[in-house]
């Protein structure tokens, strides 16, 4: 198992991003430090794959501890995350292998997917790229830090910065002093560096320039000289060379157009699972390989939530393909959302990915009803049925490949939408069960139920509401059978299953409540005496319950008197049979229950 540490001093924060970050256990462990001192000692005794650190913390600070990654641990690739916001660093840091950056406040999903990125590129064994002078720079003047920061390029070449609270004063190089110094270090990659104390007495001030324009400078000159060093040459070591350089960089655009479509593939596939944020990162790697990209484009306009973001996106789709029928098709359910919304903050509509207003119960374009309310059940259906069934061939695709509530919930929409009143109760159960903390999920199957009731539509799946997929489902009846004896249970599961039934089993009735609730059979076959919780009382809470007040229920006892049918009548049975059974009975039983 993977193991990643956070390091920060705010308890609170950790506490969070720990809880969070639970429900990516399948995939790594999470330790915590509040300090720089307490992580070293904890990468001391634990095989860390990747770290996470604050920048401004007491004892030992982020970036000493980045010094001692750098010395002891420099192949575990490290994500700072930090109140102290650098948009430079920030475009920087998303370039390099090593080092990642997040922006406080952030969504522990994104801290997630950050880590998932690294661990995906983590190999003990080779050693990936190790930070810029720049990034240094950069990081040394978010953290206000006053210190000599030392580096080592190539174990040749060595330099000092000197800082004083995060302001650069001056720089030494072989024979250079302060700017001039600076600027020739800009630039270099993958150095060793180390932090050293100093006070502000041994600093004298020789850069009086701000370090973005210093850093600015000093890469033009780095570009300026290499493009003077590659003019260097003989005509016929141009000649003799241009044929491989034609073959290489043919293979170089076979190699970038096809990692453009993975990246595009990639953010499609997050979209609609709905992790826009994550999709929104691939996107940004994709348009930074090629501005020009058409799809991408396109894309960031159905996972960003800002009409000035979408409608910027757009253009820039148009102005590379203003004839692309997508292109077109987007515009025009932009304009026609700009008519509708009057806030720049949108969400999309989960079937046709049309922008809308933030409470829209209704799109403007597919014209599909997004959630359970009075006005679908009593206005008409007129929601684009082609439009609805590829957005049910997406979700479908999306749950076989995940563990997605909102998937599952946009599914019971769609199936709502089309009348399929079965699998749309079935969908929203499932994200019910997925994310049983999420109240929205919770309130719309209780609407969903309530209005059914009052509709008088019969919760039965019938074969005309059904796809062929649910018809499929729908020839194996899931059975509950809810016996102590686990002979008898065990003799009933092999008669029902050898019928083609979908067989559960519970050996006392909380364990028959649970299974109830998590997989809402299609009949209950229920013993009377069972622990725990006897089956009149199992019966009775059913009949209590909106959700499982019409699943059949028969009666499975060893008692025979007159009163106990009776009295398994008056509690809302659907039948009555008594052990030992005829097994051609039970099926028979159950066959007429089920009809």
């Amino acid at each position: 198992m993977e193991k990643v540490l956070i390091v920060d001093d705010d308890s609170k924060l950790l506490n969070i991003l720990k809880k969070g970050l639970q429900k990516y256990v399948d995939q790594f462990e999470v330790l915590t430090a509040s300090d720089g001192e307490e992580a070293i000692e904890v990468l001391k005794r634990e095989r860390i794959s990747v770290l996470v650190t604050d920048l401004v913390m007491p004892k030992v600070s982020g970036l000493e501890l980045l010094t001692y990654m750098n010395q002891n641990r420099p192949h575990i690739p490290c994500i700072v995350i930090t109140a102290h916001g650098n948009p430079e660093f920030k475009e920087r840091a998303a370039r390099e292998d090593v080092l990642g950056y997040i922006e406080k406040p952030f969504d522990s999903n994104e801290l997630a997917w950050e880590i998932l990125d690294r661990l995906d590129r983590f190999d003990e064994d080779s050693y990936p790229k190790g930070m810029s002078v720049n990034s240094l720079l950069l990081l040394t003047e978010m953290e206000k830090k006053t210190c000599l920061l030392e580096i080592n390029f190539s174990g040749k070449r060595k330099g000092l910065f000197y800082f004083n609270k995060g302001v650069l004063y001056d720089a030494l190089y072989s024979d250079l002093k302060g700017e001039d110094a600076a600027l020739e270090m800009i630039g270099w990659d993958h150095v060793d560096f180390q932090f050293k104390d100093i006070s502000k007495e041994d600093q004298k001030r020789r850069i009086n320039r701000g370090l973005m324009p210093l850093i600015m400078e000093g890469t033009r000159f780095k570009d300026k000289a290499i493009g003077a060093g590659n003019e260097v040459g003989s005509a016929e070591v141009v000649k003799t060379e241009k044929v491989s350089e034609q073959k290489r960089d043919s293979s170089l655009q076979d190699q970038a157009e096809e990692k453009e479509s993975e990246l595009i593939s990639e953010a499609v596939s997050l979209a609609e699972g709905h992790h826009f944020q994550q999709s929104q990162k691939v996107l940004a790697k994709l348009l930074r390989i090629n501005p020009r990209n058409r799809e991408g484009w396109l894309w960031c306009s159905r996972v960003l939530g800002s009409m000035k973001a979408i409608k910027s996106s757009l253009k820039n789709a148009a102005t590379i393909s203003s004839e692309d029928p997508l292109v077109v098709l987007e515009i025009e359910k932009l304009n026609l959302a700009e008519n509708k919304v009057w806030t720049d903050r949108v969400w999309h509509c989960p079937f046709c990915w049309s922008p809308l207003e933030e409470k829209a119960g209704k799109c403007y374009y597919c014209e599909a009803h997004l959630f359970v309310q009075e006005k679908f059940f009593t206005s008409k259906r007129t929601a684009n049925q082609g439009i609805i069934n590829k957005a049910i061939e997406r979700y479908e695709k999306v749950i076989k490949k995940e563990k997605n509530a909102d998937a599952h919930y946009y599914l019971a929409m769609a199936y709502l939408n089309m009348e399929h009143w079965g699998e749309a109760f079935d969908q929203l159960q499932k994200s019910k069960k997925l994310a049983p903390e999420n109240k929205a999920f919770i309130e719309q199957l209780h609407a969903l139920q309530s209005y059914m009731d009052v509709m008088g539509i019969v919760y039965q799946k019938k074969r005309s509401d059904l796809s062929k997929a649910s018809k499929r489902v729908a020839k194996r009846n899931k059975i509950l059978v809810a016996e102590d004896s686990s002979d008898t249970r065990k003799l009933i599961v092999a008669i029902l299953s050898r019928k083609g039934y979908a067989v559960l089993e519970a050996k006392d009735g909380l364990e028959a409540l649970s299974q109830l609730n998590n997989e809402k059979p299609d009949l209950v076959l229920l013993d009377i005496v069972m622990p725990r919780m006897d089956g009149y009382k199992v019966l009775s809470i059913m009949k209590d319950s909106a959700i499982f007040k019409d699943i059949p229920v028969i009666i499975l006892t060893g008692k025979d008197k007159v009163f106990d049918k009776i009295k398994g009548k008056m509690s809302g049975a659907s039948s009555y049979l008594t052990k030992p059974f005829d097994p051609a009975k039970l099926i028979d039983t159950i066959n007429k229950c089920l009809r």
